[in-house]
Formats: structure tokens, C-alpha cells, sequence
């Protein structure tokens, strides 16, 4: 499996609200972030940004939902403390959205993910099916050759892309 790096311009890094350095990397056509700390926070303060501007919801509403100080709602969003998956599945609840996707957002570095999925709870279904493989095949996992998991893989998002164009 090659792997292929690259450093995101300017542009990007203002879209990912930091002016950090933020490394990619291109494994099998999925994106995973290599990313500083800081990074992380911004990516996902984009991320739960968008889920709860798609909701229409504001700030004060969301952290009310969340039933937390709206202060410590706005460092939370800000991405400005320690990652805390209780706010994130409180947030999830306020916002009725899939609680994985802020994360897979982060990991692939598109915080635009969250919201994509917030409705059909992508990200949940997918940890899903993940714990159930885990569960079914167990040792059999590192059986499998890369190969084929990037195989089964691609076959699989194209298949959800023709799916969601109807062809």
C-alpha cells in the first residue's frame, strides 16, 4: 500500500480555522489526518460548528440542550479543552446527530463530514459494523491482507455512490 504525504496550503489550513502545520496522508484513497493538537481542536470546532449551524441551532440553545454553562459550551465548539467524549455524546443528544462523525470528521480532516452524516448516522453505523466484525471474525482480522481491505473497501464506496446518485 503506497502512501503518499503532502502539507495542505494556506487556504486549507484557514478552512480548518489554523494556521498550523497540518499533515495529510493518502492511504488506499481514504484520507487520514496527521495532525497537531492544535489542529485537532480546530478541525473538530469546524466540525461541531457545522452539525450545529445545520441544526439552525445557536449557541446558547445548544449548550442549554447540553445542560452546561454556555461559556463552557463555547470552549468546547472552540476546541479550546481536552477532548471529552461525554460532551460529545451530550452534544450528539442536543443536536439529534450521529456522535462518531465529529470524530471520523477529525480523523479524515473534513469537518463538513459531521454534517453529511448527522442525519443518516453514518459514522454510528459504521463503528457498528465494525464492532460486529471485530466480534465475528476476531483472529481471523489480521489474516487479511491490505489488499483486500482496500479492495472491499473501494467496492463499497462505490457502491455507496451509485446508490445515493440512483444508478
Amino acid at each position: 500500500v503506497g502512501v503518499e504525504a503532502r502539507l495542505l496550503d494556506e487556504r486549507e489550513l484557514a478552512k480548518a480555522g489554523t494556521r498550523e502545520r497540518l499533515d495529510t496522508a493518502l492511504v488506499g484513497g481514504l484520507t487520514l489526518a496527521l495532525l497537531a493538537g492544535i489542529a485537532l481542536g480546530a478541525l473538530l470546532s469546524a466540525a461541531l460548528k457545522a452539525v450545529r449551524r445545520l441544526r439552525g441551532m445557536t449557541v446558547t440553545e445548544t449548550a442549554s440542550r447540553m445542560n452546561m454553562a454556555k461559556r463552557t459550551y463555547e470552549r468546547f465548539e472552540a476546541g479550546e479543552t481536552r477532548f471529552n467524549i461525554d460532551y460529545l455524546h451530550r452534544f450528539a443528544r442536543a443536536t439529534a446527530s450521529d456522535p462518531f462523525a465529529p470524530l471520523l470528521a477529525v480523523a479524515i480532516g473534513s469537518p463538513e463530514f459531521a454534517a453529511r452524516c448527522a442525519d443518516n448516522q453514518f459514522g454510528a453505523v459504521l463503528m457498528g459494523a465494525l464492532r460486529g466484525l471485530d466480534r465475528q471474525a476476531g483472529s481471523l482480522l489480521p489474516l487479511l491482507s491490505a489488499r483486500d481491505i482496500i479492495d472491499a473497501a473501494t467496492a463499497l464506496q462505490t457502491q455507496f455512490i451509485e446508490d445515493a446518485r440512483g444508478t
